[in-house]
């Protein structure tokens, strides 16, 4: 009896002495001084991590076998093998079971667990076949493949052994699930948050994800092209940002480049965009008032949504400008319109004003012949605004000619 006692001992002290050892190597890596180690050396290192890596989470799986074996967690008080684990380790819960999951697991995958020991399949490597490639259907044929996907590991990049479990999955579950769960799991959502930004999140199928990524990565190019043609320097995700509403725009434009409705539409008061431009674009120390009540200090999209004038000045050199004047309640007195042509809205304001009947003394035209023209011509300076703009119905509007 005392023999077995003296002999489990030393086992256990064997064990840990082993691990002992390897924290002294890793003791001595950190110490090591960087000057000494030649770029060859270096490279070979880092070659050899993986494989390191692997081994380390082998042995951690090994001790949990064990330890399951041993149904040591029930010795020791407590009721799972996860809650035992997390109690002695500095794992979280998550992690703890995890990882009993991953050495359960490979109780039907020996070949699996050798290559695990070996440093040839890393945990990467594992848990990519049993999330992606084991169900009910394949799992006798994975059983069977194993020594294919040890191979892949071995011999390919990470990237390419994806690809090898992908075409092993088509080629072992063809009727499989994945292609009409892959169509039905796409999505896209866009959400405003409080303070005016715009969180994006979505998920594409394989078809649609590799159409957005091509025109996406085409329009990132021509901005990056650009930024480094005039020295600019932005990040990536500044210029994909960037690039992204670029598309948009592309989409929502007629066949002419034009747009029905503007893509950005903000609401400034003159009084806040002089402040803004003296403050950010001129450097003077100018106080900016801004108020969601006074007509005076607003900034904002035309939503409703606050602006920051820096943003808004940012888009203020390609805007087309509409100047609307509006007394203190809100009311407006005269707008104006950017092109030549009056839009319906001013129109029905228009007819507002004539009570819906041509301006011309003693007509009574219908309002469906009535137009909306310039007072003074807008070939000869004249703005399409409120103050500038009479109703005629289509006769008296030609007999008008341009004044």
């Amino acid at each position: 009896m005392s023999v077995a006692i003296d002999n489990q001992a030393a086992v256990h002290g064997r064990l840990v002495g082993l691990f002992d050892e390897l924290n002294a190597c890793l003791d001595e890596v950190f110490e090591l001084p960087a000057s000494v180690v030649g770029d060859d050396e270096l490279v070979a290192a880092i070659g050899l991590l993986p494989g390191v890596e692997a081994r380390l989470a082998a042995a951690q799986s090994l001790l949990l076998e064990m330890a399951r074996n041993r149904a040591l967690h029930a010795r020791r008080g407590s009721h799972k093998l996860a809650n035992f684990v997390q109690a002695n380790t500095t794992l979280s819960g998550f992690e703890a079971r995890a990882r009993i999951k991953r050495c359960e697991w490979l109780h039907d995958f020996a070949g699996f667990g050798r290559a695990h020991e070996a440093g040839v399949m890393s945990v990467e490597h594992l848990e990519l076949i049993r999330k992606r490639l084991d169900n009910p259907r394949t799992h006798l044929a994975l059983r069977r493949n194993q020594g294919l996907f040890i191979d892949a590991a071995r011999d390919c990049s990470f990237k390419d052994f994806e690809k090898v479990c992908d075409y092993w999955k088509i080629a072992a579950d063809p009727d499989g699930a994945e292609p009409v769960d892959q169509v039905a799991r796409t999505s896209f959502r866009a959400k405003r948050q409080s303070d005016g930004m715009v969180k994006l999140d979505g998920l594409l199928d394989p078809l649609t994800g590799h159409a957005f990524l091509t025109a996406w990565d085409a329009e990132a190019q021509k901005l990056a092209i650009t930024d480094h043609e005039i020295g600019q320097h932005r990040s990536q995700g500044v210029r994909g940002a960037e690039a992204l509403l670029r598309l948009v725009a592309k989409g929502a434009a007629r066949a002419d480049g034009s747009h029905s409705d503007p893509l950005i539409h903000i609401v400034m008061s003159q009084k806040v965009a002089e402040a803004a431009m003296q403050r950010f674009a001129f450097g003077a120390d100018v106080p900016i008032e801004v108020d969601p009540f006074d007509v005076d200090g607003r900034c904002e999209l035309i939503d409703g949504t606050p602006l920051h004038p820096r943003l808004a000045l940012a888009v203020l050199g390609v805007a087309a400008l509409q100047r609307a004047v509006l007394d203190a309640k809100s009311r407006p007195l005269d707008v104006s319109y950017a092109s030549r042509g009056f839009p319906k809205w001013l129109k029905h304001i228009l007819a507002l004003r004539s009570r819906g009947r041509c301006e011309s003394d003693g007509c009574d035209a219908p309002y469906a012949w009535l137009q909306a023209d310039h007072d003074l011509a807008h070939s000869k300076g004249g703005p399409t605004s409120y103050a500038n703009a009479n109703l005629y119905c289509r006769p008296d509007n030609l007999v008008k000619g341009n004044r």
